[in-house]
C-alpha cells in the first residue's frame, strides 16, 4: 500500500507543476525563447522540493523555493510584465490552498478524521481528496482558459462536451469516495478496488477526450482544406476574368486600328463632320467603360468586377456600395463575400428578368467589416426551406458554400444573420478583422 500512497503523492506533485504551467499558458503568450527543455529542467528542480519523502526542506521553505522556480520559468518562457507573472503564480498557489482546504474540511466531516491525519500521506482518503482537488482545479482552469482564449479552435458544442466529460470525471470520483467510506466498512480489498475502478474510469474519460480532440483537429483540417479549395476556385475565376479582359483588349486594339484607318481615309477626303459624329457615338456608346472601379481595394474590386460581368451575362442588375481602403487585404473575407454573392446570383437566375437584382454593401466597422448581400425573391425562402438545404439534384457537389461560410465565420468569431424583408433575401455578415 505504501507504494500506492507514494505514487499518489508523486503524481500530485507533478500535477501541481503542470497546472501551474497551464495557468501561465492561460494568461500569457509564449515568447520566442520558449523551449521545452526549460520546462523539463524546472520540473526536475521542482519535484524534489515538493515531494515530501525526499524533500530536505521544511514545507514552507520548499513551497517558496518552488514558487521561485516557476517565476524564473515564467520570465524565461512567457511574454508579459514581471509583476503580472508574479501575481498569477501567487494567486494560483492561494487558489490551490483554498481548494485543498475546502476538500480536506469536507473529508474531516465525512470520515471523522482530523485535518492532521488527512494531511499525512498514508490513506486512501487522502488519495481521493487529491483527485477531487485536481479535477476541480482542472475544470476551473479549463473554463478560464476557454474564456480568455475565445478565438481558440473549440466551438461552443465542443466546449460543452468537454465540460460534461470533466463533470462526469468529478462525479465518478465523488461517488466512489462516498462508497468507500459508507459501504466498504474499512475493508482494504474494497478500498483498493474502488480506487482502481476510479482510476480506470478517469483513464477512459480522458482517453475519450483525447480522441475527441483528435477528431476536432481532423475536422478542422478538412474545413481548412475545403476553404483552400474555395480560395483556389476564386483565383481560377479571377484568372478566367483576366483572360477574358485580355481578349477584349486585343479586340479593342484591332477595332481601334480599323477605326483609325477609316478616320484617316475620311479626313483625307475632307469628311470632318462624319469623323466627329462617329467619335461622339464611340465616346457615348462604344467606349462606355465596362470595367469601372467599384472601390479602391484591388482584391475586392477584381472580385466585384467578375461578379458584375457574370450578372450582365445573366441579365441581373448588380448594385454595389463599398467603402473599403486599399490597404485592407483579407482573402478569407473575399471568399466569404464571393460565396454569398454566387448564391444570390444563382437564386436570381430562377426569377423573371425584369425583377432580377443583387445588391452588395461593404462598410468598415471598428475591428470588423460589415457586409450586406440582398437579392430579390418572389416567395419566402426561409418559410419553405428554413435550413437552407440545397435544392440542386446533385447535393454532394453543391450547397457547401453556406456551410463553409459559417465554418469560417465560426473560426474567426464572426456573425451571420439571414433574414427576409420587403421581398428580399438578406445575408448580413459581421466579419472580424485580423
Amino acid at each position: 500500500m505504501m507504494i500506492l500512497y507514494n505514487f499518489a503523492e508523486a503524481l500530485s506533485c507533478i500535477l501541481y507543476f503542470i497546472f501551474s504551467v497551464f495557468a501561465l499558458e492561460t494568461f500569457f503568450s509564449r515568447s520566442l525563447k520558449y523551449k521545452f527543455v526549460y520546462v523539463l529542467f524546472a520540473a526536475l528542480l521542482y519535484f524534489p522540493l515538493t515531494y515530501s519523502p525526499i524533500s530536505i526542506l521544511p514545507n514552507l521553505a520548499g513551497s517558496f523555493l518552488s514558487m521561485a522556480i516557476l517565476y524564473v520559468l515564467s520570465l524565461l518562457c512567457y511574454n508579459g510584465k514581471w509583476i503580472y507573472k508574479f501575481l498569477v503564480i501567487l494567486l494560483y498557489n492561494i487558489f490551490d490552498i483554498l481548494i485543498g482546504n475546502i476538500f480536506f474540511y469536507i473529508g474531516t466531516l465525512s470520515t471523522g478524521k482530523n485535518f492532521s491525519e488527512l494531511s499525512i500521506p498514508g490513506s486512501i482518503t487522502r488519495i481521493y481528496i487529491l483527485l477531487l482537488i485536481y479535477l476541480t482545479e482542472f475544470m476551473i482552469l479549463f473554463a478560464i482558459h476557454r474564456k480568455r482564449k475565445s478565438s481558440a479552435v473549440l466551438s461552443f458544442e465542443s466546449y460543452t462536451i468537454i465540460s460534461l466529460f470533466l463533470l462526469c470525471s468529478f462525479l465518478v470520483v465523488l461517488i466512489n469516495y462516498y462508497i468507500l467510506f459508507y459501504l466498504s466498512h474499512g475493508d482494504d480489498t474494497l478500498e483498493i478496488l474502488g480506487l482502481v475502478s476510479t482510476c480506470v474510469m478517469l483513464i477512459i474519460i480522458f482517453v475519450t477526450l483525447f480522441l475527441f480532440h483528435r477528431l476536432q483537429l481532423k475536422n478542422r483540417q478538412l474545413q481548412e482544406y475545403e476553404l483552400l479549395c474555395l480560395t483556389v476556385e476564386q483565383q481560377e475565376k479571377q484568372l478566367r476574368y483576366m483572360e477574358e479582359n485580355e481578349q477584349r483588349i486585343r479586340e479593342l486594339r484591332h477595332d481601334m486600328k480599323n477605326y483609325f484607318l477609316s478616320y484617316e481615309s475620311l479626313l483625307k477626303a475632307g469628311k470632318v463632320n462624319e469623323v466627329i459624329e462617329d467619335l461622339e457615338k464611340m465616346i457615348s456608346v462604344r467606349m462606355h467603360a465596362e470595367n469601372f472601379d467599384f472601390c479602391q481595394n484591388r482584391l475586392v474590386n477584381a472580385m466585384l468586377l467578375q461578379k458584375n460581368m457574370l450578372c450582365r451575362e445573366k441579365e441581373i442588375v448588380f448594385s454595389v456600395r463599398v467603402a473599403l481602403a486599399n490597404t485592407f487585404h483579407d482573402v478569407e473575407m473575399i471568399v466569404v463575400l464571393s460565396n454569398i454573392i454566387d448564391n444570390a446570383i444563382e437564386a436570381e437566375e430562377k426569377l423573371p428578368k425584369e425583377i432580377r437584382r443583387v445588391f452588395v454593401e461593404i462598410i468598415p466597422r471598428p475591428n470588423a467589416i460589415s457586409m450586406l448581400i440582398e437579392n430579390t425573391i418572389s416567395v419566402s425562402v426561409l418559410e419553405n426551406n428554413p435550413e437552407l438545404h440545397t435544392t440542386k439534384p446533385c447535393s454532394e457537389s453543391h450547397g457547401i458554400g453556406l456551410k463553409s461560410v459559417k465554418r469560417l465565420l465560426e473560426k474567426r468569431n464572426g456573425l451571420i444573420d439571414i433574414f427576409e424583408e420587403n421581398g428580399k433575401f438578406c445575408v448580413h455578415i459581421y466579419f472580424p478583422v485580423l
